[in-house]
Order: structure tokens, then C-alpha cells, then sequence
């Protein structure tokens, strides 16, 4: 969010208006005055585009810092099915399906102002994580094989490859872990005694006070420290720390 300062109305009065309106007023009467310098003008406006992309990098940040604790493991509900060669036993691979990731992302993105856009190029897929403030970050995939398992015709080979190049790339930008069935009963329940005791020294690390550590803990679903799920630690601690990173920049 941009400041507000006072500018003086036609009439004299102090009235409020946002920063960069501000900022743009200035601008436009310098640009009415004959003895401005036109190079620094050019250095202001390029000053004030720096200024917006930096905001924009910050509250993306901040976006991203509260969404990756929301977001949930995806069981691999999908199987590939290799079959063998000369009479050997064929193997299945579990994978995490697209549709399933982003049933359960989407609702979540669009909360904190995110969009995902995705790119070809040849078989390398670039997924675009938008925020609505204008800062992005991208994720690539390396070049892919088409996947021509299962008797699969050339069309289908195509639109096989950029359904996995997809959901690669969007685990890969925002960090989704995908889980084996077998994998749901180790990962339920609560962290341990340790983990709570590490969530906490990095609260107190991050000098959290109590209302923000009530908001970290509501993103969770939780009350306590305790209470926070296994597959939710990683996230919460990622969090913490990016906190702790903002802080110490800017205490420099």
C-alpha cells in the first residue's frame, strides 16, 4: 500500500491524495516549467518505476509467506503403467494428477491475489506465478520426451507430456509436496516436541508478537504450536524464515 501525503487544492486547502498520485503531480508541473531539465526528469519517473516494482516484490512476498502454509500435500492419485518388453513384467509409477493439484490451489491463490500462466517452448514449459500487484516469478521445466506409454498416438503423446510439464512446474514454483498413498498415515497427526520447540525459537528469533503468532497459527487452522500438523512444518518454518530475512534486511 502507497502512503498518503497532503497536496493544497486549487482552492489552498490541504486535502489527502496516495504518494504517487503526489509524486505524479510534481512530475506533471515540472513538466510545465521550461527550465526543467529533461535527463532528470527521465531519472524521476525511472526513480518512481523502481519504487512501484520494489513494492510490488514486497507485497508478493508477503502473499507467498502467508499462502505456503495453507497449501496442502497432494496424494499421487495417478498411476502410469509401463508395460514390459520381451515378456518382462511391466512397473506402475504413482503421480500427482494436474486436476487434483489445482482443485485443491486455485481457490487458495486467487485468496492472496495470485494467477498461473503457462508457455511452450518446444518441449520446455514455463509456468508464471502472477501476483495482482504486478511482481512474478517463474518456474521452467527442462526439455521433455514426448510420452508415448500405453500405445499412445503422437496428438495424445503431446498433450500427455505438457500435462506433466504443467503440474511439475507448478509444484516447482510453489513448492507443492506430493505424497504416495502409503505416505498419508506417517504423515498425519501433530509435529513432534522438538519441531514445536524449533516453530517457537524461530517466533522469538522473528520477534512475532502475540497478535502475529495468533494470525500465523489461524493460516494453520491451529490454536497452538502444538497442534500444528506434520505436513504443515515445513511450510510454517519456510515462513518464519522469510520473515526473519525481511527483518534482518531491514535492519541494515
Amino acid at each position: 500500500m502507497e502512503e498518503t501525503a497532503l497536496a493544497r487544492t486549487q482552492t489552498g486547502e490541504l486535502a489527502p491524495v496516495q504518494a504517487g498520485d503526489a509524486f505524479l503531480a510534481v512530475i506533471a508541473a515540472a513538466a510545465r516549467d521550461p527550465q526543467v531539465d529533461v535527463g532528470k526528469m527521465q531519472q524521476l519517473l525511472e526513480m518512481r518505476e523502481r519504487m512501484i516494482a520494489k513494492e510490488a516484490e514486497r507485497e508478493f512476498v508477503a502473499a507467498l509467506s502467508r499462502l505456503q502454509p495453507k497449501l496442502p500435500r497432494i496424494t499421487k492419485q495417478g498411476t502410469i503403467s509401463v508395460p514390459g518388453k520381451d515378456g518382462r513384467q511391466g512397473h506402475k509409477t504413482p503421480f500427482a494428477k494436474y486436476e487434483d493439484i489445482t482443485k485443491e490451489v486455485r481457490p487458495l491463490l486467487a485468496e492472496e491475489g495470485f494467477s498461473v500462466s503457462y508457455s511452450f517452448d518446444g518441449s520446455t514449459c514455463r509456468c508464471t506465478l502472477s501476483h495482482r500487484d504486478g511482481h512474478s516469478k517463474v518456474a521452467s521445466t527442462p526439455p521433455l520426451p514426448m510420452d508415448k506409454t500405453g500405445s499412445k498416438n503422437d496428438v495424445q503423446a503431446v498433450g500427455s507430456m505438457m500435462s506433466y510439464a504443467k503440474r511439475y512446474a507448478l509444484c516447482n514454483v510453489l513448492d507443492i509436496v506430493t505424497v504416495d498413498q502409503d505416505d498419508d498415515a506417517h504423515l498425519a497427526g501433530t509435529i513432534t516436541n522438538e519441531q514445536a520447540l524449533q516453530i517457537r525459537d524461530m517466533i522469538s528469533e522473528c520477534g512475532l508478537n502475540k497478535e502475529r503468532v495468533t494470525k500465523l497459527l489461524a493460516i494453520a487452522g491451529v490454536t497452538t504450536v502444538e497442534h500444528i500438523q506434520k505436513h504443515q512444518y515445513d511450510a510454517i518454518m519456510e515462513s518464519l524464515r522469510t520473515t526473519l530475512r525481511q527483518k534482518q534486511g531491514g535492519a541494515r
